[in-house]
This record gives structure tokens, C-alpha cells and sequence, in this order.
């Protein structure tokens, strides 16, 4: 499933994270029947240098609203933070406990969980695993 405003907001929602999304300077529990929540997001990412069309930013660390200056424009379409920034973007945030945690989560749902596909092979002796 292609991860959208809607399908972010509820798994950061069940794993306890989501705190409150803001959508057009509106404050509210659940992202609110808008067409835009259900387009899929073009990427993820942390830098806000490589935010094109349809990114989905995720502000973590040090993060600054002038690093926000300019990103409406190239297309920002949503942000994941612990702290408001809507007085410096039109984008809808969602705001959560731990950006960190919320940046796992969301990458593994946009990238189709990986995880769950890998082969886990163990090998067990106490000679030879080194070669």
C-alpha cells in the first residue's frame, strides 16, 4: 500500500506516536476527508535539500523553520516533526513524539517493509565462521 498523508497519520497513530495533525492551520486527532491525504508521496526524507514534488520531510534534530524557507514552492507536501512549523510552511504536519521513531516506521511503509521479506540463516560451531 503506497504511503499517503492518511496511511502515515494512522500508523504513526497505532504504534502511539501521532500527537496531533495540522491541515490547513486547523489542529485536529485524524487527517481530515481531503483528496490530497490519499495521494501517495513521491519520497521521504530528513534533508530538506532534496525535497522535491510530493516529499514527505521528517524534522529531526536541529531542526530550524528557516531550513522550511522555500519548500512550498518546490513542492513539500507533508512533515513529520515533534513542534508546530506551521507558521513557516502551507504543508500539512503531522506531529509526533519521536521523529526518530516516526522516520523507521514511515520508511519501512514507503519502501513496501523489507523486512518482512529477508532470510535469517544462522550458523552455529565455535571454529571456522570467520572465513
Amino acid at each position: 500500500m503506497p504511503l499517503t498523508l492518511r496511511t502515515a497519520a494512522r500508523l504513526l497513530s497505532d504504534h502511539g506516536l501521532l500527537r496531533e495533525v495540522i491541515h490547513d492551520d486547523r489542529w485536529m486527532m485524524q487527517v481530515p476527508d481531503d483528496p490530497a491525504a490519499d495521494v501517495p508521496f513521491s519520497a521521504i526524507t530528513y534533508d530538506t535539500r532534496t525535497v522535491d514534488g510530493g516529499s514527505l520531510l521528517v524534522c529531526k534534530g536541529r531542526f530550524r523553520p528557516e531550513y522550511l524557507d522555500g519548500l512550498d514552492g518546490r513542492g513539500l507536501a507533508a512533515y513529520v516533526a515533534d513542534t508546530d512549523y506551521s507558521a513557516a510552511t502551507r504543508a500539512p504536519g503531522l506531529i509526533v513524539n519521536d521523529p526518530r521513531k516516526a522516520l523507521s516506521l514511515l520508511s519501512a511503509e514507503f519502501y513496501g517493509r523489507p523486512q518482512d521479506e529477508l532470510t535469517v540463516i544462522g550458523i552455529t560451531g565455535t571454529k571456522g565462521k570467520t572465513t
